[in-house]
This record gives C-alpha cells, structure tokens and sequence, in this order.
C-alpha cells in the first residue's frame, strides 16, 4: 500500500510540473479509501499553505444507481481551494 505522504507529494509534483500522473488505483488497485482521503487532505494542506483558501466542496457519486454500478457504498467528496476556480 502506498502511505498518503508519497500520493500526495506526487500529486503536488505532476501539478508543478503540468505532467499527467495515471490513477493511483491503477498501480494500487487495493489502495483504501482512509489512503485517499489523507492524500486528499495533504494536497489541500499544501495549498492553502502557498495562499490559497478552502471555498467549497466538490461530490460524487451522489446516485445510489451509480455507487452500486461501481461497487462504491457512499459518495465521495473533496475539497476546492480558491486556486482551483476558473472563470466563466
């Protein structure tokens, strides 16, 4: 398994460097879901240290039809920071 530090330090690396990284789940198709969200967190963190504000949430999977066409028992969430906002 895959500790959150290194997802979350490749995560940060592939964005400063504008690279692609395939999905996690790919390479660690058993990663858990305590994983993720800590790698989440660390992602988070790391921005809003460089400035950024935390300015809302992001969910998924929110169907039940779709969680159970995945395998997935509830939805998923993450956090947006002000960094991540694109003007329209």
């Amino acid at each position: 398994m895959t500790d959150p530090q290194t997802i979350a330090a490749a995560l940060v690396e592939a964005e400063r460097r504008r690279r692609p990284t395939s999905p996690w789940t790919r390479k660690n198709p058993f990663l858990d879901v305590e994983t993720a969200y800590k790698a989440q967190a660390l992602v988070v963190e790391h921005r809003v240290r460089g400035g950024e504000r935390v300015v809302g949430a992001k969910l998924g999977l929110t169907s039940a039809v779709k969680r159970r066409a995945l395998g997935i028992h509830e939805p998923v969430y993450g956090r947006l920071t002000s960094g991540m906002l694109l003007p329209f």
